[in-house]
Parts: structure tokens; sequence; C-alpha cells
């Protein structure tokens, strides 16, 4: 709750411009449970983009099943989901090819087709 007040405080004196980062929701899980993540993720989504028009970014690395039902459990949530990983076709022949695709993106048309970029 102290980080909403202090992420309110920033978008207090601009809104409507700007956008904030949070790099990342493990982080937050590793210190808090799971519920308490997701209530801060649904506060932070109606303080900031709802209520200031400020942009919000989370990122959330699911290496482990933990984080992947984590993310299961917000995605509703949410406006947009995109999926980064690397290609594992291309793993093996030690390339590093990163792939990502929009699963979910509120309110715009999107296509769900893997993207492909070299790292």
């Amino acid at each position: 709750l102290r980080l909403l007040n202090v992420l309110n405080n920033l978008a207090r004196g601009a809104p409507g411009r700007g956008a904030v980062f949070v790099d990342s929701l493990n982080e937050l899980l590793f210190h808090n449970s799971e519920y308490a993540v997701a209530e801060f993720v649904k506060s932070l989504r109606a303080l900031l983009p709802k209520m200031k028009r400020v942009a919000v970014f989370l990122t959330l690395h699911t290496s482990l099943d933990v984080y992947i039902e984590f993310l299961s459990m917000i995605e509703h949530s949410v406006d947009g989901v995109i999926v980064m990983e690397f290609d594992p076709s291309t793993q093996v022949q030690g390339a590093a090819i990163r792939r990502l695709y929009v699963r979910k993106l509120r309110g715009t048309p999107f296509t769900s087709e893997w993207l492909f970029r070299i790292v």
C-alpha cells in the first residue's frame, strides 16, 4: 500500500503523461503473498491508468510454475499480456532468437502470431 501512495504522488504532478514500469512482479512475489501482489496489480490499474491516465507496464518472469499460475490469476485484471521467450527450436542450434506474441490486448485489434527477433 505504501508503494501505491508513492506512485500516486508521482502521477499527481503530471496526470495523463508518462508511464510507470514495474520490473518485476517476481520481486514483489518473493516478499509478499500472491493475493497481496494481485491486489496491488488491481489497485495500481485502478489508480494510474483509469484515474490518472498514466500507462503502467509490469514484467513477470515465468520461469517457475508458481509464476505461470500467478499470471493466469491476474491475467483478467490487466489490459494486455505479451509473451516473450527464447525460441526452443533455435536454442538447439546455438542461436539466440527470441519470439514474442500478443496473448491479450484489450480495446484494440491484434494478431496472435509469433514475431521473431535475433538477440
